[in-house]
């Protein structure tokens, strides 16, 4: 499928967004474990990503590269509301991952 820009998008579960991490390769950060790939999705029409800058992990706005949220924390960061009062766990299953 392709998204807004014309790239291939995918959905993604929870389950399936932990694995693309490898969150299974750092079993002693299970309550924070590290970002491995940076995560640029869509969510009705508009860009996200959710990156590390100045040492926390953040979601921003595309193309802006504004910041929406952070946390030092990054499994805190997918809880935390950053659109519609949602989080990106909530809504994950409504987000489109570029490939």
């Amino acid at each position: 499928m392709l998204g807004p820009n014309g790239n291939h998008v995918t959905k993604m579960t929870m389950e399936e967004y932990e694995n693309w991490q490898s969150w299974n390769e750092w079993p002693e950060r299970i309550n924070d474990p590290p970002l491995t790939v940076e995560t640029p999705f869509w969510y009705k029409g508009k860009q996200y990503m959710v990156t590390s800058l100045n040492n926390k992990y953040v979601i921003v706005s595309q193309p802006d590269f504004r910041e929406i949220i952070s946390n030092k924390n990054f499994k805190e960061l997918l809880e935390m509301p950053f659109i519609d009062g949602m989080s990106f766990h909530t809504l994950i299953a409504e987000l489109l991952f570029e490939d």
